[in-house]
Protein backbone atom coordinates (compact mmCIF):
# COMPACT_ATOMS: atom_id res chain seq x y z
CA UNK A 1 0.00 0.00 0.00
CA UNK A 2 1.22 3.49 -0.91
CA UNK A 3 2.90 5.33 1.81
CA UNK A 4 0.56 8.40 1.00
CA UNK A 5 -2.67 6.02 1.34
CA UNK A 6 -1.85 5.58 5.05
CA UNK A 7 0.01 8.73 6.72
CA UNK A 8 0.97 12.17 5.94
CA UNK A 9 4.58 12.79 3.60
CA UNK A 10 7.71 13.52 5.79
CA UNK A 11 7.72 16.79 4.84
CA UNK A 12 4.22 17.90 5.26
CA UNK A 13 5.04 16.62 8.88
CA UNK A 14 8.04 18.84 8.38
CA UNK A 15 5.56 21.54 6.95
CA UNK A 16 3.56 21.78 10.00
CA UNK A 17 6.18 21.68 12.34
CA UNK A 18 7.86 24.95 10.89
CA UNK A 19 4.13 26.93 10.88
CA UNK A 20 3.99 25.56 14.54
CA UNK A 21 7.32 27.20 15.85
CA UNK A 22 5.44 30.71 14.37
CA UNK A 23 3.87 32.27 17.28
CA UNK A 24 1.47 34.41 14.41
CA UNK A 25 -1.36 32.78 12.43
CA UNK A 26 -0.66 31.90 9.04
CA UNK A 27 -1.47 34.20 6.27
CA UNK A 28 -1.48 34.16 2.29
CA UNK A 29 -0.25 31.47 0.70
CA UNK A 30 0.71 29.52 4.06
CA UNK A 31 -3.35 29.46 4.98
CA UNK A 32 -4.54 28.75 1.19
CA UNK A 33 -1.96 25.95 1.44
CA UNK A 34 -3.44 24.70 4.64
CA UNK A 35 -7.15 25.45 3.42
CA UNK A 36 -6.10 23.16 0.46
CA UNK A 37 -4.72 20.33 2.38
CA UNK A 38 -7.53 19.16 5.15
CA UNK A 39 -9.82 17.78 2.57
CA UNK A 40 -6.92 15.64 1.07
CA UNK A 41 -6.52 14.42 4.59
CA UNK A 42 -9.59 14.29 5.78
CA UNK A 43 -10.09 11.83 2.50
CA UNK A 44 -7.09 10.05 4.17
CA UNK A 45 -8.21 9.35 7.52
CA UNK A 46 -11.71 7.81 6.08
CA UNK A 47 -9.14 5.52 4.20
CA UNK A 48 -7.15 4.78 6.73
CA UNK A 49 -10.36 3.81 8.77
CA UNK A 50 -11.65 1.71 6.43
CA UNK A 51 -8.36 0.09 6.20
CA UNK A 52 -7.91 -0.83 9.70
CA UNK A 53 -11.32 -1.75 9.84
CA UNK A 54 -10.55 -4.82 7.10
CA UNK A 55 -7.83 -5.10 8.97
CA UNK A 56 -10.04 -5.86 11.76
CA UNK A 57 -12.26 -7.77 10.31
CA UNK A 58 -9.63 -9.86 8.49
CA UNK A 59 -7.45 -10.38 12.27
CA UNK A 60 -11.23 -11.39 13.74
CA UNK A 61 -11.47 -14.24 10.54
CA UNK A 62 -7.70 -15.37 10.95
CA UNK A 63 -8.61 -15.90 14.71
CA UNK A 64 -11.84 -17.68 14.40
CA UNK A 65 -10.30 -19.57 11.83
CA UNK A 66 -7.05 -20.32 13.92
CA UNK A 67 -9.58 -21.69 16.91
CA UNK A 68 -11.34 -23.76 14.75
CA UNK A 69 -8.00 -25.75 13.89
CA UNK A 70 -7.02 -26.09 16.95
CA UNK A 71 -10.26 -27.32 18.08
CA UNK A 72 -9.54 -30.19 15.22
CA UNK A 73 -6.28 -30.96 16.34
CA UNK A 74 -7.78 -31.41 19.72
CA UNK A 75 -10.50 -33.45 18.57
CA UNK A 76 -7.84 -35.41 16.31
CA UNK A 77 -5.89 -35.98 19.77
CA UNK A 78 -9.23 -37.15 21.29
CA UNK A 79 -10.06 -39.60 18.46
CA UNK A 80 -6.60 -41.04 18.43
CA UNK A 81 -6.18 -41.32 21.91
CA UNK A 82 -5.40 -44.67 23.33
CA UNK A 83 -8.25 -44.87 25.90
CA UNK A 84 -11.10 -44.80 23.01
CA UNK A 85 -9.39 -48.03 21.87
CA UNK A 86 -10.20 -49.51 25.29
CA UNK A 87 -12.85 -52.27 25.64
CA UNK A 88 -15.71 -51.35 27.43
CA UNK A 89 -15.38 -54.19 29.96
CA UNK A 90 -11.95 -53.22 30.33
CA UNK A 91 -13.03 -49.47 31.01
CA UNK A 92 -15.80 -50.93 33.65
CA UNK A 93 -13.04 -52.74 35.05
CA UNK A 94 -11.15 -49.00 35.34
CA UNK A 95 -14.31 -47.47 37.27
CA UNK A 96 -14.41 -50.32 39.14
CA UNK A 97 -11.07 -49.92 40.67
CA UNK A 98 -11.96 -46.21 41.25
CA UNK A 99 -15.13 -47.05 42.88
CA UNK A 100 -13.25 -49.31 45.24
CA UNK A 101 -10.67 -46.86 45.97
CA UNK A 102 -13.16 -44.24 47.42
CA UNK A 103 -14.89 -46.75 49.90
CA UNK A 104 -14.56 -45.87 53.43
CA UNK A 105 -13.42 -48.44 55.72
CA UNK A 106 -13.26 -46.84 58.96
CA UNK A 107 -16.97 -46.26 60.24
CA UNK A 108 -16.45 -42.78 61.80
CA UNK A 109 -16.20 -41.16 58.26
CA UNK A 110 -18.06 -40.83 55.00
CA UNK A 111 -17.66 -38.85 52.03
CA UNK A 112 -21.13 -38.01 50.36
CA UNK A 113 -22.60 -39.98 47.44
CA UNK A 114 -25.46 -37.11 46.99
CA UNK A 115 -22.99 -34.33 45.99
CA UNK A 116 -22.31 -34.93 42.00
CA UNK A 117 -19.81 -32.24 41.94
CA UNK A 118 -16.96 -34.08 44.93
CA UNK A 119 -18.35 -37.56 44.19
CA UNK A 120 -16.04 -39.43 42.02
CA UNK A 121 -18.78 -42.07 40.60
CA UNK A 122 -20.95 -39.11 39.42
CA UNK A 123 -18.23 -37.32 37.95
CA UNK A 124 -17.26 -40.77 36.25
CA UNK A 125 -20.50 -40.46 34.45
CA UNK A 126 -19.89 -36.98 33.24
CA UNK A 127 -16.51 -36.68 31.05
CA UNK A 128 -18.14 -38.11 27.85
CA UNK A 129 -21.13 -39.76 26.54
CA UNK A 130 -18.60 -43.30 26.05
CA UNK A 131 -17.91 -42.73 29.74
CA UNK A 132 -21.50 -42.07 30.64
CA UNK A 133 -22.58 -44.95 28.63
CA UNK A 134 -20.65 -47.51 30.45
CA UNK A 135 -21.06 -45.79 33.95
CA UNK A 136 -24.73 -46.53 33.77
CA UNK A 137 -24.38 -50.11 32.37
CA UNK A 138 -21.99 -50.92 35.44
CA UNK A 139 -24.26 -51.31 38.57
CA UNK A 140 -21.71 -52.66 40.42
CA UNK A 141 -19.87 -48.64 40.58
CA UNK A 142 -23.01 -47.56 41.95
CA UNK A 143 -23.51 -50.20 44.82
CA UNK A 144 -21.41 -48.29 47.31
CA UNK A 145 -23.90 -45.76 48.87
CA UNK A 146 -22.49 -42.99 51.18
CA UNK A 147 -25.30 -40.36 52.25
CA UNK A 148 -24.65 -37.43 54.85
CA UNK A 149 -26.97 -35.45 56.00
CA UNK A 150 -25.67 -32.18 57.47
CA UNK A 151 -27.68 -30.35 59.79
CA UNK A 152 -27.09 -26.90 57.99
CA UNK A 153 -28.12 -27.36 54.29
CA UNK A 154 -25.68 -25.54 51.53
CA UNK A 155 -27.73 -22.45 49.56
CA UNK A 156 -29.90 -23.91 46.77
CA UNK A 157 -29.63 -27.52 48.27
CA UNK A 158 -33.22 -28.94 49.96
CA UNK A 159 -33.77 -32.31 51.62
CA UNK A 160 -35.83 -33.28 48.90
CA UNK A 161 -33.11 -32.76 46.09
CA UNK A 162 -30.81 -35.00 48.14
CA UNK A 163 -33.31 -37.51 48.47
CA UNK A 164 -34.27 -37.42 44.44
CA UNK A 165 -30.77 -38.05 44.04
CA UNK A 166 -30.60 -40.96 46.72
CA UNK A 167 -33.05 -42.50 44.61
CA UNK A 168 -31.46 -42.12 40.96
CA UNK A 169 -27.83 -43.28 42.94
CA UNK A 170 -30.05 -46.49 44.12
CA UNK A 171 -31.59 -47.14 40.68
CA UNK A 172 -27.95 -46.98 38.93
CA UNK A 173 -27.24 -49.96 41.02
CA UNK A 174 -29.76 -51.80 39.43
CA UNK A 175 -30.28 -55.18 41.24
CA UNK A 176 -27.27 -55.64 42.83
CA UNK A 177 -25.86 -55.64 46.51
CA UNK A 178 -25.45 -52.42 48.35
CA UNK A 179 -23.40 -50.63 51.28
CA UNK A 180 -25.10 -48.31 52.62
CA UNK A 181 -23.83 -45.70 55.16
CA UNK A 182 -25.96 -42.75 56.84
CA UNK A 183 -23.96 -40.47 58.24
CA UNK A 184 -26.73 -38.25 59.95
CA UNK A 185 -26.04 -34.88 61.88
CA UNK A 186 -29.83 -33.33 61.14
CA UNK A 187 -33.09 -33.91 63.21
CA UNK A 188 -34.19 -37.47 63.19
CA UNK A 189 -37.28 -36.47 61.59
CA UNK A 190 -35.66 -34.99 58.84
CA UNK A 191 -34.26 -38.63 58.31
CA UNK A 192 -37.49 -40.51 57.81
CA UNK A 193 -37.68 -39.80 54.29
CA UNK A 194 -34.07 -40.80 53.19
CA UNK A 195 -34.70 -44.31 55.82
CA UNK A 196 -37.64 -44.82 53.93
CA UNK A 197 -35.94 -44.91 50.97
CA UNK A 198 -33.04 -47.00 52.13
CA UNK A 199 -35.98 -49.75 53.28
CA UNK A 200 -37.35 -49.65 49.79
CA UNK A 201 -34.17 -51.52 48.62
CA UNK A 202 -33.39 -53.55 51.98
CA UNK A 203 -33.53 -57.00 50.56
CA UNK A 204 -30.10 -56.12 48.68
CA UNK A 205 -28.11 -54.50 51.28
CA UNK A 206 -25.06 -56.44 52.16
CA UNK A 207 -23.60 -53.69 54.94
CA UNK A 208 -25.74 -51.29 56.42
CA UNK A 209 -23.77 -48.60 58.40
CA UNK A 210 -25.99 -46.18 60.86
CA UNK A 211 -23.95 -43.42 62.03
CA UNK A 212 -26.22 -40.69 63.25
CA UNK A 213 -24.81 -37.86 65.81
CA UNK A 214 -27.99 -37.56 67.73
CA UNK A 215 -31.47 -39.50 68.72
CA UNK A 216 -29.16 -42.21 68.22
CA UNK A 217 -31.64 -45.25 68.96
CA UNK A 218 -34.68 -42.88 66.72
CA UNK A 219 -32.69 -43.95 63.68
CA UNK A 220 -31.95 -46.85 64.82
CA UNK A 221 -35.40 -47.62 65.80
CA UNK A 222 -36.73 -46.19 62.39
CA UNK A 223 -34.70 -48.37 59.73
CA UNK A 224 -35.42 -51.75 62.10
CA UNK A 225 -39.01 -51.18 62.12
CA UNK A 226 -39.06 -50.67 58.43
CA UNK A 227 -36.74 -53.83 57.44
CA UNK A 228 -37.99 -56.33 59.76
CA UNK A 229 -37.91 -59.28 57.87
CA UNK A 230 -36.72 -57.63 55.10
CA UNK A 231 -32.24 -58.08 54.99
CA UNK A 232 -32.33 -61.23 53.93
CA UNK A 233 -28.60 -60.57 52.09
CA UNK A 234 -27.40 -58.52 55.61
CA UNK A 235 -23.82 -59.70 55.76
CA UNK A 236 -22.49 -56.49 57.95
CA UNK A 237 -23.55 -53.97 60.37
CA UNK A 238 -22.20 -51.15 61.77
CA UNK A 239 -24.34 -48.97 64.65
CA UNK A 240 -23.93 -45.69 66.67
CA UNK A 241 -25.18 -46.18 70.08
CA UNK A 242 -23.48 -42.80 71.46
CA UNK A 243 -24.00 -42.45 75.01
CA UNK A 244 -27.56 -42.79 74.72
CA UNK A 245 -27.17 -46.84 75.26
CA UNK A 246 -26.37 -45.49 79.32
CA UNK A 247 -30.10 -45.20 79.62
CA UNK A 248 -32.92 -47.70 79.19
CA UNK A 249 -34.91 -47.42 75.91
CA UNK A 250 -36.99 -50.38 74.21
CA UNK A 251 -34.81 -52.86 72.48
CA UNK A 252 -34.61 -53.22 68.86
CA UNK A 253 -35.82 -56.08 66.76
CA UNK A 254 -35.81 -55.65 63.44
CA UNK A 255 -32.62 -56.83 63.11
CA UNK A 256 -32.73 -59.96 64.45
CA UNK A 257 -34.37 -61.77 61.59
CA UNK A 258 -31.14 -61.34 59.37
CA UNK A 259 -30.71 -64.93 58.15
CA UNK A 260 -27.36 -64.41 56.72
CA UNK A 261 -25.87 -61.00 59.61
CA UNK A 262 -22.28 -62.16 60.78
CA UNK A 263 -19.88 -59.00 61.09
CA UNK A 264 -21.16 -55.98 63.90
CA UNK A 265 -19.28 -53.05 64.85
CA UNK A 266 -21.00 -50.99 67.89
CA UNK A 267 -19.73 -47.33 68.18
CA UNK A 268 -20.53 -46.01 71.57
CA UNK A 269 -21.10 -47.47 74.96
CA UNK A 270 -21.68 -51.25 74.60
CA UNK A 271 -23.14 -51.72 78.36
CA UNK A 272 -26.24 -52.14 77.58
CA UNK A 273 -26.12 -53.61 73.68
CA UNK A 274 -28.14 -57.08 74.67
CA UNK A 275 -31.26 -54.84 76.06
CA UNK A 276 -31.29 -51.42 73.26
CA UNK A 277 -30.81 -53.88 70.45
CA UNK A 278 -31.85 -57.54 69.70
CA UNK A 279 -29.63 -59.56 67.29
CA UNK A 280 -29.00 -63.68 65.68
CA UNK A 281 -25.72 -63.55 68.35
CA UNK A 282 -25.33 -67.25 67.50
CA UNK A 283 -24.60 -66.34 64.01
CA UNK A 284 -21.93 -63.48 64.44
CA UNK A 285 -18.50 -64.39 63.29
CA UNK A 286 -16.80 -60.51 64.09
CA UNK A 287 -17.71 -58.19 66.57
CA UNK A 288 -15.84 -55.14 66.63
CA UNK A 289 -16.63 -52.30 69.95
CA UNK A 290 -14.92 -48.65 69.04
CA UNK A 291 -15.79 -47.90 72.87
CA UNK A 292 -15.94 -49.23 76.38
CA UNK A 293 -16.45 -53.15 76.07
CA UNK A 294 -17.43 -54.38 79.07
CA UNK A 295 -16.80 -58.04 79.74
CA UNK A 296 -19.50 -60.52 81.13
CA UNK A 297 -20.62 -59.97 84.16
CA UNK A 298 -23.25 -62.71 84.52
CA UNK A 299 -25.28 -61.08 88.04
CA UNK A 300 -25.39 -57.57 85.97
CA UNK A 301 -27.26 -58.32 83.01
CA UNK A 302 -27.03 -54.69 81.93
CA UNK A 303 -22.98 -54.50 81.53
CA UNK A 304 -22.03 -57.49 79.44
CA UNK A 305 -21.44 -58.67 75.96
CA UNK A 306 -24.08 -61.08 74.63
CA UNK A 307 -22.85 -64.50 73.96
CA UNK A 308 -21.68 -65.40 70.00
CA UNK A 309 -20.91 -69.10 70.07
CA UNK A 310 -19.39 -68.91 66.63
CA UNK A 311 -17.66 -65.74 67.39
CA UNK A 312 -13.91 -66.04 65.49
CA UNK A 313 -12.86 -62.48 65.38
CA UNK A 314 -13.22 -59.75 68.49
CA UNK A 315 -11.79 -56.21 68.30
CA UNK A 316 -12.30 -54.13 71.55
CA UNK A 317 -11.25 -50.38 71.67
CA UNK A 318 -10.86 -50.18 75.60
CA UNK A 319 -11.66 -53.04 78.08
CA UNK A 320 -13.30 -52.03 81.30
CA UNK A 321 -13.07 -54.11 84.78
CA UNK A 322 -16.22 -54.62 86.65
CA UNK A 323 -14.59 -56.39 89.30
CA UNK A 324 -12.58 -58.97 88.15
CA UNK A 325 -11.17 -60.39 90.96
CA UNK A 326 -14.22 -61.88 92.09
CA UNK A 327 -14.50 -65.31 91.30
CA UNK A 328 -17.58 -65.17 90.89
CA UNK A 329 -17.35 -62.80 87.34
CA UNK A 330 -16.10 -64.74 84.29
CA UNK A 331 -14.56 -62.35 81.88
CA UNK A 332 -16.34 -63.12 79.01
CA UNK A 333 -18.31 -66.41 77.94
CA UNK A 334 -16.18 -69.14 77.31
CA UNK A 335 -18.17 -70.12 74.63
CA UNK A 336 -18.19 -66.91 73.11
CA UNK A 337 -14.40 -67.96 72.84
CA UNK A 338 -14.57 -71.34 71.91
CA UNK A 339 -14.05 -70.59 67.93
CA UNK A 340 -12.43 -67.43 68.60
CA UNK A 341 -9.17 -67.06 65.65
CA UNK A 342 -8.56 -63.41 66.31
CA UNK A 343 -8.45 -60.86 69.15
CA UNK A 344 -7.23 -57.18 69.11
CA UNK A 345 -7.18 -55.75 72.59
CA UNK A 346 -6.61 -52.31 73.83
CA UNK A 347 -6.52 -51.71 77.19
CA UNK A 348 -6.98 -47.84 76.96
CA UNK A 349 -5.92 -45.24 79.65
CA UNK A 350 -5.35 -47.01 82.84
CA UNK A 351 -7.11 -50.09 81.47
CA UNK A 352 -3.86 -52.61 81.57
CA UNK A 353 -5.14 -54.11 84.81
CA UNK A 354 -8.19 -55.58 83.09
CA UNK A 355 -6.78 -56.36 79.73
CA UNK A 356 -4.32 -58.55 82.39
CA UNK A 357 -7.14 -59.69 84.34
CA UNK A 358 -9.09 -60.77 81.00
CA UNK A 359 -5.62 -62.19 79.55
CA UNK A 360 -4.90 -63.85 82.52
CA UNK A 361 -8.46 -66.04 82.64
CA UNK A 362 -9.34 -66.99 79.23
CA UNK A 363 -8.04 -69.65 77.17
CA UNK A 364 -8.26 -69.45 73.01
CA UNK A 365 -7.44 -72.98 71.37
CA UNK A 366 -8.02 -72.01 68.19
CA UNK A 367 -6.01 -68.48 68.57
CA UNK A 368 -4.28 -67.42 65.09
CA UNK A 369 -4.04 -63.67 65.05
CA UNK A 370 -2.98 -61.69 68.15
CA UNK A 371 -3.05 -57.76 67.97
CA UNK A 372 -2.22 -55.95 71.56
CA UNK A 373 -2.64 -52.35 72.25
CA UNK A 374 -0.25 -52.79 75.44
CA UNK A 375 3.62 -53.12 76.15
CA UNK A 376 4.05 -54.17 79.72
CA UNK A 377 4.52 -57.83 79.55
CA UNK A 378 2.96 -58.49 82.71
CA UNK A 379 2.67 -62.04 84.15
CA UNK A 380 -0.98 -62.50 82.63
CA UNK A 381 0.27 -61.71 78.95
CA UNK A 382 3.33 -63.90 79.33
CA UNK A 383 1.07 -66.51 80.92
CA UNK A 384 -1.60 -66.54 77.52
CA UNK A 385 1.77 -65.96 74.81
CA UNK A 386 2.92 -69.08 76.33
CA UNK A 387 -0.05 -71.22 76.48
CA UNK A 388 -1.12 -70.24 73.09
CA UNK A 389 2.68 -70.37 71.48
CA UNK A 390 1.96 -73.23 69.38
CA UNK A 391 -1.13 -71.50 67.50
CA UNK A 392 -0.70 -68.08 67.23
CA UNK A 393 0.86 -67.14 63.63
CA UNK A 394 0.31 -63.36 63.59
CA UNK A 395 1.44 -60.71 65.66
CA UNK A 396 0.71 -56.84 65.53
CA UNK A 397 1.56 -54.87 68.58
CA UNK A 398 0.73 -50.66 69.28
CA UNK A 399 2.56 -49.00 72.32
CA UNK A 400 0.74 -46.78 74.67
CA UNK A 401 3.34 -44.06 75.94
CA UNK A 402 5.88 -46.73 77.47
CA UNK A 403 10.25 -45.76 76.95
CA UNK A 404 11.91 -47.46 74.06
CA UNK A 405 13.63 -49.73 76.60
CA UNK A 406 10.43 -51.07 77.80
CA UNK A 407 9.00 -51.35 74.09
CA UNK A 408 12.32 -53.20 73.11
CA UNK A 409 11.95 -55.27 76.40
CA UNK A 410 8.42 -56.25 75.94
CA UNK A 411 8.51 -57.14 72.23
CA UNK A 412 11.78 -59.17 72.76
CA UNK A 413 10.00 -61.13 75.20
CA UNK A 414 6.54 -61.07 73.75
CA UNK A 415 8.28 -62.71 70.42
CA UNK A 416 10.58 -65.36 72.02
CA UNK A 417 7.48 -66.82 73.21
CA UNK A 418 5.87 -66.98 69.80
CA UNK A 419 8.24 -69.25 67.91
CA UNK A 420 5.61 -70.00 65.02
CA UNK A 421 5.48 -66.03 64.41
CA UNK A 422 4.86 -65.75 60.54
CA UNK A 423 3.76 -62.04 60.53
CA UNK A 424 4.46 -59.15 62.63
CA UNK A 425 3.85 -56.16 62.55
CA UNK A 426 4.27 -52.95 64.29
CA UNK A 427 2.96 -49.42 64.89
CA UNK A 428 5.10 -46.37 66.19
CA UNK A 429 7.62 -48.68 67.47
CA UNK A 430 9.31 -49.67 64.38
CA UNK A 431 12.74 -49.40 66.18
CA UNK A 432 12.24 -51.38 68.88
CA UNK A 433 11.30 -53.69 66.62
CA UNK A 434 14.64 -53.79 65.15
CA UNK A 435 16.63 -54.14 67.86
CA UNK A 436 14.85 -56.93 68.94
CA UNK A 437 15.01 -58.79 66.03
CA UNK A 438 19.19 -57.65 65.50
CA UNK A 439 20.88 -56.89 69.10
CA UNK A 440 20.00 -60.27 70.49
CA UNK A 441 20.98 -62.00 67.47
CA UNK A 442 24.19 -60.51 67.71
CA UNK A 443 25.04 -62.73 70.28
CA UNK A 444 25.99 -66.65 69.09
CA UNK A 445 24.20 -67.63 72.31
CA UNK A 446 20.74 -66.55 71.56
CA UNK A 447 18.57 -68.54 68.89
CA UNK A 448 17.12 -66.50 66.11
CA UNK A 449 13.78 -64.77 67.09
CA UNK A 450 10.94 -65.39 65.08
CA UNK A 451 12.75 -67.99 62.69
CA UNK A 452 9.91 -68.59 60.27
CA UNK A 453 8.66 -64.90 59.61
CA UNK A 454 7.10 -64.33 56.43
CA UNK A 455 5.30 -60.84 56.72
CA UNK A 456 6.51 -57.98 58.58
CA UNK A 457 5.43 -54.66 58.83
CA UNK A 458 6.76 -51.44 59.95
CA UNK A 459 4.69 -48.18 60.24
CA UNK A 460 6.14 -45.29 62.09
CA UNK A 461 8.98 -45.28 64.63
CA UNK A 462 12.42 -45.41 63.14
CA UNK A 463 14.94 -42.88 63.42
CA UNK A 464 18.36 -42.36 61.12
CA UNK A 465 20.73 -44.70 61.57
CA UNK A 466 18.47 -47.66 61.96
CA UNK A 467 18.00 -48.88 58.10
CA UNK A 468 21.35 -50.49 58.30
CA UNK A 469 20.22 -52.57 61.27
CA UNK A 470 17.17 -53.62 59.04
CA UNK A 471 19.44 -54.28 56.20
CA UNK A 472 20.88 -56.92 58.50
CA UNK A 473 17.54 -58.23 60.09
CA UNK A 474 16.12 -58.76 56.61
CA UNK A 475 19.69 -60.75 55.55
CA UNK A 476 19.41 -62.54 58.47
CA UNK A 477 16.08 -64.27 57.15
CA UNK A 478 16.70 -63.97 53.51
CA UNK A 479 15.37 -67.90 53.52
CA UNK A 480 11.81 -67.02 54.98
CA UNK A 481 10.93 -63.51 54.49
CA UNK A 482 8.44 -62.75 51.93
CA UNK A 483 6.95 -59.87 51.79
CA UNK A 484 8.15 -56.48 53.99
CA UNK A 485 5.44 -53.55 53.74
CA UNK A 486 6.98 -50.05 54.55
CA UNK A 487 4.43 -47.25 55.74
CA UNK A 488 5.47 -44.66 53.80
CA UNK A 489 6.63 -41.97 56.73
CA UNK A 490 9.03 -44.35 57.45
CA UNK A 491 11.04 -43.99 53.94
CA UNK A 492 12.44 -40.92 54.11
CA UNK A 493 13.63 -41.81 57.52
CA UNK A 494 15.31 -44.77 56.16
CA UNK A 495 16.58 -42.86 52.78
CA UNK A 496 16.81 -44.05 49.61
CA UNK A 497 20.18 -45.76 49.28
CA UNK A 498 18.61 -47.99 51.98
CA UNK A 499 15.31 -48.85 50.06
CA UNK A 500 17.46 -49.53 47.80
CA UNK A 501 19.17 -52.23 49.60
CA UNK A 502 15.93 -53.57 50.74
CA UNK A 503 14.49 -53.61 46.94
CA UNK A 504 17.43 -55.59 46.22
CA UNK A 505 16.70 -58.51 48.86
CA UNK A 506 13.29 -58.60 48.41
CA UNK A 507 12.62 -58.41 44.81
CA UNK A 508 8.70 -58.46 44.63
CA UNK A 509 8.68 -58.74 48.10
CA UNK A 510 8.73 -54.59 49.17
CA UNK A 511 5.28 -53.08 49.56
CA UNK A 512 4.56 -49.46 50.84
CA UNK A 513 1.81 -48.08 52.02
CA UNK A 514 0.19 -44.66 51.02
CA UNK A 515 2.63 -44.13 48.20
CA UNK A 516 1.09 -41.32 46.21
CA UNK A 517 0.87 -39.40 49.44
CA UNK A 518 4.40 -39.73 51.08
CA UNK A 519 6.78 -41.50 49.03
CA UNK A 520 9.58 -39.51 47.63
CA UNK A 521 9.71 -38.63 44.50
CA UNK A 522 12.75 -40.23 43.07
CA UNK A 523 11.87 -43.04 44.34
CA UNK A 524 7.79 -43.13 43.03
CA UNK A 525 7.69 -45.76 39.85
CA UNK A 526 10.44 -48.10 40.61
CA UNK A 527 8.59 -49.80 43.34
CA UNK A 528 5.81 -52.10 43.59
CA UNK A 529 2.83 -50.64 45.02
CA UNK A 530 0.27 -52.61 47.17
CA UNK A 531 -1.06 -52.46 50.51
CA UNK A 532 -0.61 -55.49 52.62
CA UNK A 533 -3.27 -56.25 55.23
Amino acid sequence: MAQNSLAPAKEDVDDVAKLLLNNNPPTGSQANSILNALPLLSNQLEETERTIHLQDRSMARLKEHRDAITLKISCYQRLLHPIRAIPDDVLRNIFQCYADEIVVETPLAFRDSLDPDHDTVWKLAQVSYLWREVALSSPSIWSDVAIRLPSTLRCGLTFERMRNRLTIHLMRAKTGPLTISLHAECKHRFAIPFIATIASHSERIVDLRLMPKRDNLSFIESMSAMTTGLLPALKRLTINLGTSARQLYPCVTGFSIAPRLCDITVVGDTSNLSFIIELPWDQIVRFRSYFDCAFAVTENPYLFLPEMTNLQELYTRRVVSYDMSDDRNTSIPFTTLHHLRKLCLQTGNGGAPAANALLGRIDLPNIQELELHVLALTDALRGFLSRHSSTIVSFLVKPLGYSMDTCTATIIGCIALLPGLRTFAAHSVSQAVINALSELESNTKMPTLIPDLRYLKLCTGLKLGDGERLVQMVKARSGTLQCIVLHADVVPTLGGAIVDQLRELMAQGLLFEDLRDCLPSSLVGLVDVEAYE
